[in-house]
């Protein structure tokens, strides 16, 4: 991925640049530039898609067009964004070699788009290549502190230095890339250091000179076309030998009069200019009549401009694509340029073969991304028992719009679309609603054949199902009407687990001895699992090793690569003391039912989620410090860190999630969010698919 730093970096042609260095390698090649500012109505692709569909044969992806307002608003505004990439991306990355993503362009320093660039690097796992102009050096250091922050830091493959167009003197970009050495930290590698190459890229003095609203002044007639160079003046020391033919000298009128000018007296033989520009003209009156005169003697086209520096350096620098774009001569030209630019020994090495794997967290967006789109394929029945409350019936509008779940609310019928109507909630035909005093008498004898044994007559069974939905729920839940309940806003954790246990059983099949739960806490730029932090108070080592399988078994199914810490107090052989051996002894239990598991234990948290830590506490130790799977040692602890880095960091947390029953049933906390609900129905419809 190609992430533009500086402002109007024409990452184009670096994108073209680095597509012919790859089909060259014989490497079939994608083009995705997930999104791209949409200038007017007319814009169908992006530049560099539009010039691959016109002029070359590598596929592409279309893009998402952005009005230019969009980046002023809300930055959870930006998931939209990424879950679209996200999912363009998942569809087409198989069938290429190399995927190149270009960024989008942050001509006004947003510091949105920033974060969305990284973002998508991040959330794609993607090589990441940071491109700017050798005028910007302080934001490249800015942004290489950055990427820290986002986790990227071994996707990072190093800079980009396009000079391509921004074409000043070589003793100036030579002055600025060695200042870039030696400020960059950690010797930063520099893939390319472009320069402006006038054999390759030149532009039509026609084009230029309408587009920078020049008015003449002084005009000698040449048999010139194309502009090859463009020098801003500001107090540098000209190289006298070079041939600046085919030049356009652009210079503040004021240092022309009283600097430049004389040093043009005196060195005229050394130039060569087809004109001299001049901006910082108010207007044609305050020219003067000696100026005027003196400039004659030069036989070189002189024009002024209204316009300031930035803008003729911005007009100019937009001008070379909207050139290219009809010229396929050129195109070609500039992209075999630029790929000959590229450090070929370090791409090849470092994108191709032999880079150094990291193990990869999962980061909060993609486990939600992928919790959604699982869900939505799977078109699962949940069922939500406590169907009269605002929240679930909200959440039940949710979860049917995006397509995760068909859901089923047990409520009084009229009551249940009378809170949605005086709350605006659209409930659709797809959310099936039962008033359950309709249908609980259907169910009566089943619980009384499940619990007969423990005394259950007709009429106890008859109350009982009557006035409890979640007795009911689990019921339908047996019997196979529906594939998972959510329950817990009014219910208590007590009664879902008693229900729960009393009428679907532990999943025998499985040798499963235990229910027990899992959090999934998405921090910041990944997730972990924690068990057991809500059900089991004090379990010993066999039950505790079953916990620790259990939620490791239960993360693969949501795409959690399980690397177990089992958390103690201490690390290793450094603590004694009947907790501790009970950790040691768990951990050797599951290395003994489960050799296919990466597991480590008694370890501290520090130790087990720090790789910096790790390698001084555990240097031996196979989870690196990359632990995904903490299991804590009993519920004191496991239920106050949760709630401990929950409050006080506002990390999101999706549970508790209870596993090891014969079919999902998940309770809520009873101050569950609306995305809480929503998101414990999509794990609850993954938890029902057996296969």
């Amino acid at each position: 991925m190609l992430i533009p730093v500086s402002k109007n970096i024409n990452l184009t042609i670096i994108s073209l640049g680095l597509i012919n260095f790859f089909e060259e390698l014989n490497h079939s090649v994608l083009f995705f530039k997930p999104f791209y500012e949409l200038h007017n109505c007319y814009d169908v692709l992006d530049d560099t898609s539009l010039i691959l569909k016109k002029y070359f044969s590598t596929s592409f992806i279309n893009s998402h067009h952005i009005n230019k307002k969009f980046f002023l608003l809300e930055k959870f505004k930006n998931k939209y964004l990424l879950e679209n990439s996200i999912d363009l991306f998942l569809k087409n990355k198989i069938y290429y070699d190399i995927l190149l993503i270009e960024g989008v362009n942050n001509n006004s320093h947003n510091f949105l788009i920033n974060d969305l660039n990284l973002d998508l690097s991040y959330h794609l796992k993607s090589d990441l290549i940071f491109v700017f102009s050798h005028d910007d050096y302080k934001n490249i250091i800015f942004f290489l502190k950055k990427i820290k922050n986002f986790n990227i830091s071994n996707n990072f493959l190093g800079i980009i230095i396009n000079n391509t167009f921004l074409n000043f003197q070589d003793i100036y970009i030579n002055r600025v890339s060695k200042h870039i050495k030696s400020q960059c930290i950690d010797n930063i590698p520099i893939i390319a250091d472009i320069r402006y190459n006038c054999d390759v890229l030149f532009y039509p003095i026609s084009k230029i000179l309408t587009l920078l609203k020049v008015h003449k002044i002084l005009k000698i007639n040449f048999n010139v076309n194309v502009v090859k160079l463009f020098l801003f003046y500001d107090n540098l020391i000209f190289d006298y030998e070079y041939n600046y033919s085919h030049s356009i000298l652009i210079i503040s009128y004021d240092i022309f009069v009283h600097k430049f000018i004389h040093i043009l007296k005196r060195k005229l033989n050394f130039f060569n200019f087809y004109a001299i520009i001049l901006f910082n003209v108010k207007d044609c009156h305050t020219l003067q009549y000696g100026f005027l005169k003196d400039i004659k003697k030069f036989n070189i086209s002189f024009f002024y401009t209204l316009l300031d520096i930035n803008i003729i350096k911005l007009i100019i620098n937009r001008c070379h694509i909207n050139i290219l774009k009809y010229n396929q001569n050129q195109l070609k030209k500039l992209s075999n340029y630029i790929s000959n630019c590229l450090n070929e020994k370090y791409i090849i090495s470092h994108t191709i073969c032999n880079k150094k794997k990291y193990f990869s967290h999962l980061s909060s967006f993609s486990f939600l991304y992928n919790l959604k789109k699982y869900a939505k394929k799977l078109n699962k029945c949940i069922l939500l028992p406590e169907g009269n409350e605002l929240r679930i019936i909200q959440s039940a509008a949710i979860a049917n719009e995006l397509g995760i779940a068909r859901c089923v609310l047990l409520g009084n019928v009229d009551e249940i679309h009378q809170i949605a109507l005086s709350n605006n909630i659209i409930l659709s035909k797809n959310i099936n609603i039962i008033n359950p005093k309709n249908i609980y008498f259907n169910y009566v004898h089943k619980l009384v054949q499940l619990r007969y044994k423990k005394g259950m007559t007709f009429e106890l069974a008859k109350s009982i199902v009557y006035h409890s939905n979640i007795i009911l729920g689990s019921l339908m839940l047996h019997v196979g009407e529906i594939d998972g309940i959510v329950c817990g806003v009014r219910y208590t954790s007590i009664d879902v687990l008693k229900s729960a246990l009393q009428i679907i059983g532990v999943n025998k099949k499985k040798n499963v001895s235990l229910v027990s739960s899992i959090f999934f806490m998405l921090l910041k730029n990944h997730v972990l699992v924690y068990g057991d932090c809500s059900v089991n108070i004090n379990p010993n080592f066999q039950q505790l090793s079953e916990i620790a399988i259990q939620s490791a078994d239960l993360s693969k199914k949501f795409g959690i690569e399980p690397r177990i810490a089992m958390l103690s107090y201490s690390t290793g052989l450094s603590g004694q003391g009947e907790s501790v051996e009970k950790v040691r002894q768990a951990t050797i239990l599951i290395k003994k039912n489960r050799p296919d598991l990466v597991v480590d234990g008694p370890i501290q948290y520090d130790a087990s989620v720090n790789e910096f830590i790790s390698s001084i506490k555990s240097p031996s130790s196979p989870l690196l410090g990359q632990a995904t799977v903490l299991i804590f040692p009993d519920l004191n602890s496991g239920n106050i860190t949760y709630k401990a880095i929950q409050q006080s960091l506002g990390v999101y947390s999706i549970g508790p999630i209870l596993q090891g029953l014969n079919k999902p049933v998940n309770d809520l906390s009873r101050g569950a969010s609306i995305d809480d609900i929503v998101y414990t129905i999509a794990v609850t419809a993954i938890q029902s698919d057996q296969e």
